[in-house]
């Protein structure tokens, strides 16, 4: 039989055997990822497999939402409005769609989002709005200002050099952040994987753990010989085949490597565990449903079955993920559209706000018709109250304001007062109560 040097090495057994010790003991020292936005980029949305889909439960349905201009005097809407052309075509490069989807991914990963604005700087339409453009959150960098005006402007990494904007042409979406330090990370939005950060530091490592099991088969050994073989002492051949036998079923299809037996008496220790043995596919069932908790999206939704036998109707589970992850989401990026609005209306002295429709969300609507049956009761509402209650505009004719009061109702003074009132109270009682 052939002799294999499974070390490859001329240094003494002792040394070898502390090198591959202290190499595996250095395994169990937790890797910290460092908590910046280009973090929960790369290792977070484009390297975890359970972040992405749960970001996309959200994002995905907003892409569908109607949005539109009103005039927030008469909450009419508007038509045709170069605001809505700039929202159709944020610039050369994206269209709506487009632009939503990246602004609320940013904003789902980093925590913040970057949009800057551009605008003529002479002509008729100097100072208002023409194009946006997204920033990556990653490679921006807030200049600081005074305690006052904390901030002072914006820059951006373009290659090795930095360029500034103009702070009041940026609009700079996030999410409260509660650290307060002289570097200024209050100034910045929190993302909402920074709490995660060990969780997702530990799924990508199990996700690992799950390749190199597939790769090699099972989990990392020593192997060292035994007293009896530093003594020279050698297997027979009825031992080396009944031992190359078993080694060969326990190992032979479980790695690319092939192996050769060696004549002298050895030992395996294994020194790691299978992915059974450490529960890690477990464990990556529960870091989906920490990553559903975080961004509030139902675990049932992500194919999570011990969750989604709870309900017979998904329509339950997929109302909650629009009024509690889809819907606010909406509302920030309204907010952040509003800035723009705001600007042209100073210009030109309009009043015109963004808002979104809802209206075509068939989950949403069982909500309304539970609204409607309530409001067909109601008949202290006039019409055009009820009408306001169902997003409607009033009609505003005095019929559609009067109070309609269902027959067979009677005022509760007459339930108490004597139906003749001819009588008074004594006489009326001396009627009824008489004795025939």
């Amino acid at each position: 039989m052939i002799n294999k040097d499974i070390f490859n090495s001329s240094k003494p057994l002792e040394n070898r055997f502390n090198e591959i010790l202290y190499a595996f003991i250095s395994k169990a020292v937790p890797y910290a990822l460092p908590a910046n936005n280009r973090t929960f980029v790369k290792d977070g949305y484009a390297g975890n497999v359970n972040i992405y889909p749960v970001v996309r439960k959200i994002v995905d349905p907003c892409i569908g939402v109607g949005w539109y201009l009103k005039d927030t005097k008469t909450d009419q809407e508007i038509e045709k409005h170069p605001l809505i052309d700039l929202l159709q075509q944020p610039n050369k490069y994206t269209k709506q769609n487009g632009f939503i989807d990246e602004a609320i991914v940013w904003r789902l990963i980093t925590g913040e989002r970057f949009i800057f604005w551009m605008a003529p700087e002479t002509g008729d339409n100097k100072g208002l709005p023409a194009e946006m453009h997204l920033l990556p959150a990653s490679e921006v960098e807030i200049m600081q200002g005074d305690w006052l005006d904390p901030v002072g402007g914006y820059k951006i990494a373009i290659g090795d050099t930095w360029k500034i904007l103009d702070k009041n042409r940026v609009i700079h979406g996030k999410t409260t952040n509660l650290i307060y330090d002289l570097s200024g990370s209050q100034l910045r939005g929190m993302s909402p994987l920074e709490p995660a950060l060990k969780m997702m530091s530990a799924s990508n490592t199990g996700y690992t753990q799950l390749v190199k099991n597939f790769e090699n088969g099972g989990p990392d050994v020593i192997i060292t010989e035994t007293e009896a073989g530093a003594q020279g002492v050698e297997y027979t051949k009825e031992q080396q085949q009944s031992i190359w036998e078993t080694f060969i079923n326990r190992f032979r299809n479980k790695s690319k490597e092939r192996f050769l037996i060696k004549r002298k008496p050895i030992e395996i220790h294994e020194i790691g565990k299978s992915v059974v043995d450490l529960n890690i596919i477990d464990f990556l069932k529960l870091s989906l449903r920490d990553y559903c908790n975080i961004y509030n999206v139902p675990s049932a939704l992500m194919n999570d079955n011990e969750y989604a036998t709870q309900s017979a109707n998904n329509r339950e589970f997929i109302r909650a993920l629009w009024n509690n992850a889809v819907i606010p989401q909406l509302e920030f990026f309204k907010e952040d559209l509003n800035e723009l609005a705001y600007v042209y209306n100073k210009i030109q002295g309009t009043n015109v706000a963004f808002d979104y429709k809802l209206d075509d969300i068939p989950e949403l609507q069982e909500d309304k018709t539970v609204l409607v049956t309530g409001l067909s009761q109601a008949w202290w509402m006039s019409p055009d109250e009820k009408r306001e209650a169902m997003d409607q505009d009033p009609v505003g004719t005095a019929e559609m304001q009067t109070i309609y009061a269902p027959m067979g109702l009677i005022p509760l003074t007459e339930l108490a007062t004597p139906p003749d009132l001819n009588l008074d109270s004594q006489k009326w009682y001396d009627r009824h109560n008489t004795t025939y």
